[in-house]
């Protein structure tokens, strides 16, 4: 893992960058420190996901790094090609989550089943 030189500024954030570098693939990846959310969100996701098996050693390497990446672009050479993904987020918007957004939708209920196992 190396520092890059540029910073960049990504949905109001200034980001530094770092570029992680491994056999058959390069991240770049522009973190913002002075969000409140640490790296292991990301991290977990990708574990989540499953995209840890192809990226082996390069998810501790991204915990390791000071803040939420708001930009990434890997290098991927599978089969002999490059493929390459970029992916930045537009907008961050800092504060407590609405709570309708937990809540169960207009018109829902629970319905039991009133049938009886034989």
């Amino acid at each position: 893992t190396t520092a890059l030189r540029d910073t960049k500024t990504i949905a109001g954030h200034v980001c530094r960058g770092f570029r992680i570098s491994g056999a058959s693939a390069v991240l770049d990846l522009y973190v913002a420190p002075g969000l409140p959310i640490g790296h292991s969100a990301f991290t977990d996701f990708l574990e989540w996901s499953g995209a840890t098996q192809s990226l082996a050693g390069f998810v501790e390497e991204m915990r390791k790094l000071p803040g939420f990446p708001l930009e990434t672009r890997s290098r991927i050479t599978v089969l002999g090609e490059m493929q390459e993904t970029l992916s930045t987020v537009t907008r961050v918007k800092v504060g407590p989550a609405e709570r309708r957004l937990f809540e169960p939708p207009p018109g829902y209920r629970l319905e039991r089943d009133t049938e009886e196992a034989p």
